[in-house]
């Protein structure tokens, strides 16, 4: 990281800012797709998702694009912005924005066994709220559930003088 000023390195720190976030935009690259101008894209997109145990936790639809791509190449990178506030500046060079971030990259892991979704789907909503979570078992079956761990993490901030 070029400006180490601003780099978060504390790993019970970054680990905090994972278990706060709340939107995560998730990278991956197609390897199959609808068509041929699919094949080798980059696709992102903003993902509810839970963290727990060194990884984060997603879901979504069986069958779609996100479902393809992960399938077939479960190289995946990430991104959650946890707070950003834009400084208005007396010019157009003095602007800037207070924030905190983190970045990171994984493998993806699509959990196919019913009690492990279960299970995995029980992190994602203790993410956002303590339990229990009912998960009825029509819902669970229908549901992609996938397991990104972590192979690298940063954290980066500008915290300004508020």
């Amino acid at each position: 990281m070029r400006r180490k000023d601003r780099e978060i390195t504390d790993k019970a720190e970054l680990e905090s800012l994972l278990r706060q976030g709340r939107v995560c935009h998730l990278a991956m690259c197609g390897q199959s797709g609808q068509d041929s101008s699919e094949v080798g894209s980059p696709y992102v997109l903003p993902v509810n998702y839970g963290y727990a145990d060194g990884a984060l936790y997603v879901h979504g639809a069986s069958k779609g694009r996100k479902a393809d791509i992960l399938r077939s190449n479960p190289r995946v990178a990430f991104s959650i912005l946890l707070s950003e506030e834009l400084k208005a500046g007396s010019n157009g060079c003095e602007w800037t924005t207070y924030y905190v971030s983190l970045c990171g990259e994984g493998r993806a892991e699509v959990i196919e066994k019913g009690e492990d979704k279960a299970l995995a789907l029980t992190k994602f909503m203790e993410h956002y709220a303590p339990g229990p979570h009912e998960l009825p078992a029509t819902a669970v079956a229908g549901t992609m559930v996938v397991r990104i761990a972590i192979e690298s993490l940063s954290g980066k901030r500008n915290p300004g003088s508020r």
